[in-house]
């Protein structure tokens, strides 16, 4: 399965397929490993000039997701695959850091704010955090809200949009 899920968001990033994907997938299958630090990391090293925005329920859970993502680009092997990245600036927090090409990563939770970032891929990882989340009607309509007003009008021309998502609710 994960061979299956990484040979489909790589040919969404590449453009081999529509760059607007949703993956969904039953929990703990490591669709957030795969979606939300792997092809940040992967999507970077080959652009490291590219803007990464990602986006889960939790900015905690983002932020926890693009550390993860910023230590796979300090190591060796990292540099030997991908030799023209680099991660840059000794103030690389968290929620943001960039790249030694004037890339960025950016983690925010849904409904955070993205103004004056930018998206050449946009990742939104499990909006909704459980079941409950998902029946209610404010919490979807606050999540649908946020996706079109902020996340989709901070895409570049050709941007790649991907959710990846446990379905909980029919209208999720």
């Amino acid at each position: 399965a994960h061979r299956f899920i990484a040979r489909v968001l790589q040919d969404a990033v590449e453009g081999k397929r529509r760059r607007r994907l949703i993956l969904t997938t039953p929990p703990r299958l490591g669709k957030s490993r795969l979606a939300s630090v792997e092809l940040p990391t992967w999507f970077l090293g080959h652009n490291p000039s590219k803007h990464v925005v990602l986006a889960s329920y939790s900015a905690n859970l983002s932020k926890e997701r693009s550390v993860e993502a910023r230590h796979r680009t300090l190591e060796p092997i990292y540099h030997r695959i991908f030799p023209g990245m680099r991660s840059r600036g000794i103030k690389a927090s968290s929620e943001f850091w960039g790249t030694n090409k004037w890339g960025s990563f950016k983690a925010v939770g849904v409904g955070g704010s993205l103004t004056g970032r930018g998206a050449d891929l946009l990742i939104v990882d499990d909006p909704f955090s459980n079941y409950e989340e998902a029946h209610s009607q404010t919490i979807r309509d606050n999540v649908w809200n946020w996706f079109l007003s902020v996340a989709m009008t901070r895409l570049s021309p050709d941007a790649t949009v991907i959710i990846i998502m446990t379905r909980w609710h029919v209208d999720d």
